[in-house]
Order: C-alpha cells, then sequence, then structure tokens
C-alpha cells in the first residue's frame, strides 16, 4: 500500500477546453459513523416527576377543595355528583371536565411508566387545560359574586398602577 490516495473518475459534464474527468478519493473501506439515534424514551427523572403529578391529580380529586367552615367540605368527586344551588354554580359550567381530572391522571401515570415521547405533550395539554378551565371558575364566581363598589376599587387599583408605571418609565427617560 502507498500513502497516496487514489481516485476513481466521476462523471462529468465535458468542457470545451477538453479537461478530463473529475476525480473522487476512493472510499478507503472505513464507513462514516452515524449520529447515535435519539432514545424514545424520556430521562428517568421527568418520568417520575411526570408519574408524580399524575398520583397527586387522582389523589386531589378526592380531597377538599372547597371548605366553607367546618360543616360543607366537598371534594372534586362530590363536586360532579353533588347538587343544590351553590354546587351548580361551582361546578356547572366545568363538570365534565372535573370528572375527567382523575382520568388524566391516569393517563399521566401510564405515559409515565411507559415513558413514552408523548409525555411532554400530555404534561402540557394536561397543565394548560386545568388552568384554564381553574382560572374560568375563578373568575366566574368573582364576577358572580361582586358589586359595583368591587370594580370600582379594582379598576382604580389597575389604573393607578398602570399611572404609576408609566411616570417611572417617563422619569427613566429623562
Amino acid at each position: 500500500m502507498t500513502d497516496t490516495e487514489t481516485t476513481t473518475p466521476v462523471s462529468a459534464p465535458s468542457t470545451t477546453a477538453g479537461a478530463g474527468p473529475i476525480t473522487a478519493p476512493a472510499s478507503t473501506g472505513t464507513a462514516t459513523a452515524s449520529p447515535p439515534a435519539k432514545p424514545s424514551v424520556a430521562p428517568i427523572w421527568l418520568r417520575i416527576l411526570q408519574g408524580l403529578s399524575g398520583v397527586g391529580l387522582i389523589v386531589g380529586f378526592f380531597l377538599p377543595w372547597i371548605k366553607l367552615g367546618e360543616l360543607v367540605s366537598l371534594s372534586g368527586f362530590s363536586l360532579v355528583l353533588a347538587g343544590g344551588e351553590a354546587v351548580e354554580q361551582l361546578s356547572a359550567p366545568s363538570r365534565g371536565l372535573i370528572f375527567s381530572i382523575p382520568l388524566i391522571g391516569l393517563a399521566l401515570l401510564a405515559t409515565s411508566i411507559k415513558g413514552f415521547r408523548g409525555l411532554a405533550w400530555a404534561g402540557m395539554a394536561t397543565g394548560i387545560l386545568i388552568v384554564l378551565v381553574g382560572l374560568y371558575t375563578l373568575i366566574s364566581a368573582f364576577l358572580d359574586s361582586t358589586g359595583a363598589g368591587m370594580w370600582l376599587v379594582s379598576g382604580c387599583a389597575l389604573l393607578s398602577l398602570g399611572t404609576g408605571a408609566l411616570a417611572l418609565r417617563l422619569a427613566k427617560g429623562r
């Protein structure tokens, strides 16, 4: 063997100058290593955290959600099954979603045990869905239970916050 590379002709368009074919280095018999494939399973620490969130959703569904003094305590389970005017106002718009919380918890637990790549989407969808419904319920309860005085105070507080922030911004520019 020699230290010089052997060349193999490669087809190329001919030129009017009469140049010969273009040559490329011949393969030396060593295959180039392809990059390692990405694992199809999520890291174990992420799977554990996701599993804990699933278990938390299942357990939290049966723990008290609303306490009205010492006499009344409602869990997610009782909000789905119980009736009455107060319970209807708190759970009626999202009663089906409340019932789906332990089912979503089971799905999160299953994806964390199996370690599917869908784990990320399952976690994101669960978090976003529950936060949005919770905010909707909180805002609905706030709107239903407040009067004009609370709205005036809240609006003026926001206006005061905005004007103070604007004044600081204008003073900083000088």
